[in-house]
């Protein structure tokens, strides 16, 4: 039994997904999985299970930076855990971290300060004893023709040199650090404006799906998962 904490931003919180996102469709999954497990003994007629099962909490919330996160991550953290429960922490943060200040002519968080804050997650991560695993979703991909500057918030810019410079940054903490590291970017690259919703910065629904289906690949090979065909 584990419940996996999902942590991040408005991509992690599913917009502008018909589905909720990816977070949404790893839990549908895990439900499902859950489910195929649990039946009532026909001699008995005592419902059982078995040590398959899953808990999959969405805490990404829209605008947060890695700094918003180490402030709510103890709080969020705590409400979820359960006794006896291990943990699994994803984060998928960062994209927030690198908005181009326009008037300022400056990153919002520099890349030292960004990597100590990764390094500062993965810290309290791993201050659980419960915790099993900790994963990081790498950054996607922005149609900056859309975002520079980005016109709901034109003090804002979003330019994919700089996303791609903290995705990197991410992965070469996680390397260092022994944490699992799920890569997204080239992918996104490969599926183009097809893996973009119309806002040009957060993933279509194809794109969701490609997050979910790579973050549940990684899933399953390190936590030794069970594939559920057609899920």
């Amino acid at each position: 039994m584990a419940q996996i904490l999902c942590f991040g931003d408005s991509i992690t919180a599913g917009f502008w997904d018909s589905r909720g996102g990816w977070v949404s469709r790893l839990r549908q999954n895990f439900d499902q999985k859950t489910l195929e497990y649990q039946f009532v003994d026909e001699k008995t007629g005592i419902w059982q299970g078995n040590d398959f099962y899953y808990e999959v909490y969405n805490l990404g919330i829209a605008g947060d930076t890695t700094e918003d996160l180490l402030k709510r991550f103890n709080s969020d953290a705590e409400a979820r855990r359960g006794e006896g429960e291990e943990l699994i922490f994803i984060f998928a943060i960062g994209a927030n971290d690198a908005q181009w200040l326009v008037a300022e002519k400056r990153l919002k968080v520099t890349p030292a300060q960004f990597e100590a804050n990764i390094v500062k997650l993965m810290a309290k991560a791993r201050s659980y004893p419960e915790t099993k695993e900790i994963f990081f979703v790498g950054l996607t991909v922005m149609d900056e023709n859309k975002l520079n500057p980005v016109p709901w918030a034109p003090e804002i810019a979003l330019i994919n040199k700089n996303v791609k410079a903290y995705d990197q940054i991410i992965k070469k903490v996680c390397q260092k650090q022994g944490v699992e590291f799920v890569e997204i970017w080239d992918e996104f690259e490969k599926l183009g404006k097809k893996a973009l919703s119309k806002d040009g910065g957060h993933p279509s629904d194809l794109g969701h799906e490609l997050i979910y289906k790579l973050v549940k690949k990684q899933l399953e090979e390190k936590l030794f998962v069970d594939h559920t065909p057609g899920v």
